[in-house]
């Protein structure tokens, strides 16, 4: 998922696909948009469902199956492919975290 206001002008695709947070309220997804960027400087690229009802884009089981991620919590590390990137805490804010799709 990605906030529309990461890309304001992106020509989206159309898409068919309900999305819903875990208590089943609908997120309105307005199409889908691919976009290369970075994580903790490697190179990477992705489609994304575009909503302006999202606060910060969430990369899914799909993306970190796709780049050979290892999500180490113990270690506080990602590792994607042979690069690994150590985590960062923040504040937390309550927002949604968890979203299903249905096709």
């Amino acid at each position: 998922m990605l906030p529309r206001r990461y890309v304001p002008n992106a020509n989206l695709n159309p898409i068919d696909i309900n999305m819903y947070v875990a208590n089943g309220t609908n997120i309105p997804v307005l199409g889908s948009v691919r976009i290369s960027f970075t994580v903790g400087g490697i190179p990477v690229s992705t489609t994304f469902l575009v909503s302006e009802a999202e606060d910060e884009p969430m990369l899914g089981l799909d993306w970190l199956t796709e780049n050979q991620c290892i999500w180490n919590y113990g270690e506080g590390i990602l590792r994607i492919g042979e690069a690994s990137i150590q985590l960062q805490t923040r504040p937390r804010r309550a927002a949604v975290r968890r979203v299903y799709v249905a096709e």
